[in-house]
């Protein structure tokens, strides 16, 4: 389709600053300006406190510093070269312009970009900056270290910059807390699918996790609820794994999201009770059990749980006793990261709209722009115009996810294999604590005795 006509150039209004990018002039930064610092190395044990130093505002940084930055780097000219030809084509109403392109507006430079059928002016980061919006969306307790695939989804509804995708990539793998607590694989089997369920919170998977280093709370379990037709996850930190404890949980949640028609959980004793029991009846809500021995049959939810650790494991002190006072950090990052089988965030389908993040503060800090007013009613219509628009694409991308995991669960394992020189990770495996890192790193081959060996 058509894109939208460009007004005509003016150089004294619009893009006064432009010009400072092309030629071979220089221009020095703004007074009392620090070179930006990147993000601090990631602690491999950090502490409890809220990670808010590594926000991009402050005052060490001046205004219009972002962009300076922009216009001084070296690896966005070809950025400024594209906005320069786009302002000297003749602005006539046949004129279209590529699926992407680069603009600016307020001073700063944008490229924009379509993304799940909507038009998107994505902020293009300055080398100097990629470091520490790369720390926000992986490092950072809010980001939850989670893979190179997902931490780039987070940053592609946000930013662009030359070589995200390769530079994403590259920092998640060097992660030295991702390369300590990266789990085990398990041995491929047949995979058969669940049905899907279209209805949020209709049908909710139920797990335990622990017991876990007592906390100074006294916590040493939790309770993992699961939707499964959002994929929004639940987490509440529990002193005893007891039925009334999970039954309270239950009820407290019930009271948010609604009751729902099934649950599925395995035939640990708290959920066999006669209490349990007696509340699903009461509601009327069906009781699922997974057979014994088989918890995949609650795969999606005991898949959340090796997350859930993995994540947990990466963001605890040495200890590990204060990881009921980061459960809501982790969780605000997975509720907040597009989901490989639905293509959208849990958040975002449960509510119809997308969080307030770290990337979107650091964005109106750069943009120096408040957020746009919205009335209820435009709200409640926009939502529904997105909620009808997405459904039938959350179903698609699930169809597509179901098939393709069953294509890589039932293939045969690969062989991997190991030579001299090469620098691995020895496995230590840890009966003592569940959050502490497995890995010890790195040592090098020296001598191959067999094929395994």
């Amino acid at each position: 389709r058509g894109r939208p006509r460009l007004k005509p150039h003016d150089a004294n209004r619009r893009h006064g600053n432009l010009s400072a990018s092309s030629g071979n002039r220089r221009h020095a930064p703004p007074e009392n300006v620090a070179t930006s610092a990147l993000p601090p190395p990631t602690s491999p044990h950090p502490h409890t406190h809220t990670h808010l130093s590594t926000l991009p505002t402050g005052p060490g940084e001046p205004r219009g510093q972002f962009g300076w930055e922009q216009k001084e780097d070296d690896h966005l000219k070809h950025c400024w070269a594209q906005v320069r030809a786009i302002e000297g084509i003749d602005q006539s109403p046949d004129l279209r312009l590529p699926n992407t392109y680069f603009l600016i507006k307020g001073g700063l430079l944008y490229q924009r970009a379509c993304r799940w059928g909507e038009q998107v002016d994505l902020l293009v980061v300055p080398r100097m900056k990629s470091p520490l919006v790369m720390h926000l969306a992986h490092a950072h307790p809010l980001g939850g270290h989670l893979g190179p695939r997902n931490t780039l989804e987070k940053l592609r509804d946000w930013f662009v910059w030359p070589g995200m995708d390769a530079e994403v990539r590259e920092f998640c793998q060097r992660c030295p807390q991702c390369q300590c607590s990266a789990p085990r694989r398990p041995p491929p089997a047949p995979l058969i699918p669940l049905p899907i369920i279209g209805v949020p919170f209709e049908w909710i998977g139920m797990d335990l996790v622990g017991p876990l280093p007592k906390s100074a709370w006294g916590h040493e379990y939790i309770l993992v609820l699961v939707d499964y037709a959002t994929r929004y996850p639940e987490a509440v930190p529990l002193r005893k794994a007891t039925s009334p404890n999970i039954a309270r949980e239950l009820v407290l949640l019930f009271s948010r999201m609604g009751i729902p028609k099934d649950i599925l959980t395995d035939q640990g004793t708290p959920f066999v009770s006669k209490l349990m029991a007696d509340l699903c009846r009461s509601l009327q809500v069906k009781h699922l059990k997974t057979s014994v021995y088989h918890p995949q049959t609650d795969g999606l939810v005991e898949r959340f749980n090796q997350t859930l650790k993995r994540m947990l494991r990466r963001v605890v002190d040495e200890e590990g006793r204060n990881w009921d006072l980061l459960l809501p950090y982790i969780l605000f990052a997975v509720r907040k990261c597009p989901q490989a089988s639905t293509g959208f965030t849990p958040f975002e389908l449960l509510f119809g709209r997308r969080p307030q993040g770290l990337l979107d503060v650091a964005r109106e800090a750069w943009e120096e722009q408040p957020s746009p007013l919205c009335l209820v009613i435009e709200y409640v219509r926009e939502m529904q115009t997105r909620i009808d628009r997405v459904a039938p694409i959350v179903r698609e991308h699930m169809h597509a996810a179901q098939e393709e995991q069953k294509r890589v669960y039932n293939w045969p394992a690969q062989p991997r294999e190991f030579r001299p020189g090469n620098q691995v990770l020895l496995l230590v495996p840890s009966s003592v604590c569940k959050l502490l890192a497995r890995w010890q790193r790195p040592y090098t081959v020296l001598e191959r005795q067999g094929v395994v060996n």
